[in-house]
Parts: C-alpha cells; sequence; structure tokens
C-alpha cells in the first residue's frame, strides 16, 4: 500500500515535469529563439575530427549569423568540385584552421572567395580556382595530415599552408606524432568515443534542452582555478625559448619541411603562411594579455620572425602576415571584437597579399 502510495505521489511532479519539458522543447523547435550548437564535424581516426558532408546549419554569436554549408567532398564550398580540373583552370588550396575557414563571415567573403574574386578578375585565358580547406581547431599536425590524405587528391596548382602560433599548444594536446627510430615522422590513430555514445552524442544535438544543458557546462568548464599556465602559444608572445617550446617548434619545423615534400613530390608548388594572432596587433588585446599573465617581456613579432628565418634558410616561399596587418590604420576592424577571429575585412586583407605574393610567384615563373 505504501509503495502504492508513494508511487501516486510522485507520479504527478515526474509527469508535470516531463510535459512541461516537451512543452518547452516544441516551442523552442517552433520559435528557434536559442540557437543549437553547430555540429559541423565527426571523429576520425585519423584526423581527429572532420568536417561531416553535406553539413549544413547556422553559425550565430551577438556578432554575426552566418549559414554553413560543407558540401559533399568535406569542406566549405556551396558546390561539390571535380578531383580531375580544367585544362584551363588554376587551382589553388587553402589548408588552416578557423581562421581559413571562416565561419563568421559568409562564403563568398572568406579569404578563399575574396582571392579566388582577386585572381579572376583581369583574367581572360584562365580560370583560378580557390578551395577552401580550413577546419575550425586543426593544428599544424592536423593540416599536415589533412594535406597528404585528402587535400592533394584535388590536383592543385599551388598549396598554400596557414601556421597559427597555438598551433603548438594542438600538437602537444594531441600526442599523436612521435619520431621513430629513423627518426622518421610518425603519427598515432586518434582514440574514438565507443559507438553507443557517438550515438548518444549525435541524440543529444537534436534537441534544444540538452544542448542548451551542454553549453552550461561547457561554459563552467571554462572557469579556471587561482592559478593560470601559460600556453605554449603565449610563451612565444614573450620570445621564451624553454625546453619545451623548443621541442614543439622542432616539431612544428619538421611538419612544415613535410608539408612541402610532399607538396612538391605531388607536382605542386608550395607556400606557407605565418598568421597573426588579434594578442599581436590589437592594443587592447596586448594590453590584457600583459596585465592577465604580468608579461614583463612582451614580442608581438618573436614566432614570425623565428619561423621566418627558418624557412628563409630552406628556401621555403612564405608570407608573413604581421606587416601587414600592422599597418592597418585601425587593426581593431580586422577581428571581431568578441569573438576573436577575423572580419570581412581581415578576411580581405589576407586575400590581397596573397594575390601579390601569387602574382610575383608566377612572374618570377615566367621569367626563369
Amino acid at each position: 500500500m505504501l509503495k502504492n502510495r508513494l508511487i501516486k505521489i510522485l507520479a504527478f511532479p515526474i509527469f508535470g515535469t516531463f510535459f512541461a519539458l516537451l512543452v518547452i522543447e516544441f516551442f523552442l523547435n517552433i520559435t528557434k529563439i536559442i540557437p543549437k550548437v553547430p555540429h559541423f564535424t565527426r571523429q576520425s581516426e585519423v584526423l581527429g575530427f572532420e568536417h561531416v558532408p553535406e553539413a549544413q546549419d547556422v553559425y550565430k554569436s551577438s556578432e554575426y549569423s552566418i549559414k554553413v554549408l560543407i558540401n559533399n567532398q568535406g569542406f566549405r564550398n556551396d558546390t561539390d568540385v571535380q578531383f580531375n580540373k580544367q585544362e584551363d583552370t588554376k587551382r589553388i588550396v587553402l589548408v588552416g584552421d578557423s581562421f581559413v575557414e571562416g565561419l563568421q563571415v559568409d562564403l563568398d567573403k572568406t579569404v578563399a572567395k575574396k582571392l579566388e574574386a582577386f585572381l579572376n578578375s583581369n583574367q581572360i585565358d584562365i580560370k583560378y580556382e580557390v578551395l577552401n580547406f580550413g577546419v575550425s581547431g586543426y593544428g599544424l599536425d592536423q593540416k599536415f595530415l589533412y594535406l597528404k590524405n585528402n587535400v592533394l587528391a584535388f590536383q592543385p596548382n599551388l598549396v598554400i599552408l596557414f601556421f597559427a602560433s597555438n598551433d603548438l599548444d594542438d600538437i602537444k594536446n594531441n600526442n599523436i606524432m612521435f619520431l621513430d627510430n629513423n627518426e622518421t615522422l610518425q603519427f598515432k590513430q586518434f582514440k574514438k568515443d565507443d559507438k553507443y555514445l557517438v550515438l548518444t552524442k549525435d541524440l543529444v544535438r537534436k534537441f534544444y534542452i540538452p544542448n542548451a544543458i551542454f553549453r552550461i557546462f561547457k561554459t563552467n568548464n571554462k572557469i579556471e582555478n587561482g592559478t593560470k599556465k601559460i600556453p605554449i602559444e603565449h610563451k612565444l608572445y614573450q620570445g621564451i625559448l624553454d625546453n619545451q617550446t623548443s621541442f614543439y617548434l622542432d616539431l612544428t619545423k619538421r611538419l612544415i619541411l613535410e608539408s612541402k615534400k610532399i607538396t612538391e613530390e605531388s607536382g605542386s608548388t608550395f607556400l606557407l603562411v605565418l598568421g597573426v594572432d588579434k594578442t599581436q596587433v590589437v592594443n587592447s588585446y596586448s594590453k590584457s594579455f600583459i596585465d592577465q599573465y604580468n608579461v614583463t617581456n612582451f614580442d608581438s613579432d618573436f614566432i614570425n620572425q623565428y619561423l621566418g628565418n627558418f624557412v628563409q634558410e630552406n628556401s621555403i616561399e612564405y608570407i608573413d602576415l604581421l606587416p601587414s596587418f600592422k599597418q592597418v590604420g585601425n587593426p581593431t576592424d580586422l577581428f571581431f571584437i568578441k569573438d576573436g577571429h577575423r572580419s570581412q575585412y581581415g578576411h580581405e586583407v589576407v586575400a590581397k597579399v596573397l594575390k601579390t605574393k601569387i602574382d610575383n610567384m608566377e612572374e618570377k615563373a615566367c621569367n626563369n
């Protein structure tokens, strides 16, 4: 009797709560006043994660609302692309992270599409095609694997690989690179979730309330303790070359050399881009970084100069974006204030710098 009575007492609030959640879920699906967490990637044993082919979603914040489409071949483009390019076409591929992918701006405003438009503006006999192989969160190790296993299959004339200062932290966190007994670069496979966990995650993504809980949990995870561990990226902004930083810089240099090697072996030309973070050029971000980590020796140029010297010693064609960004009258305009990624103007500046470099490389090739 007592058990039945307890069930009756609890049944109403449990059923009422469940019904209320269903009503709220239905309301959110109709009104869409709360955006779901966009779902553009899936797990990959080789790359860690990769784009979901044909994924479509809205990437939204207080600063932008962008409809994003991933094509059937797994990169950000409005159409699929034939692996074999036309005879009158020069194909350029951009391999990078979120700064190349550009989820914060419309597709036609990304560096890839702006560069394509600039290159084709005065062309009659040749058509340029620029493909965007940027994936948010990729480190240089993943960019190399993506280039090797996916990108080169598209037979590019030119491969442009983008380096970002947080690549060293990504390499450290991924922990998949090692040197074998012959000092050859090797990679371990990424660990994938159990299939039941994958199904659970996919199910959770379809509903608003679980997504909201996920956002709260994710935000709380960002709350740090009193002591802050300085990322390698921030050591680079201070010119610190301790053992850890030197180790991951050496791996970075190996990856650059290997990327150039496999690119040229495929018959393509290689170009490295040394990227720029907002901390290096925007005074408010620089000051915040200096105050947060009690920095006494801020050196915004260090990592770009360090790798610039390395690539020159190894006869690698490259672009350093830092001087061009510092020449902009108001560098703040290059980035979204809250998000920190490049704005539409930032993408355009990068595209113009690339256009000038490509013109110079082609003129040099013709003269030779």
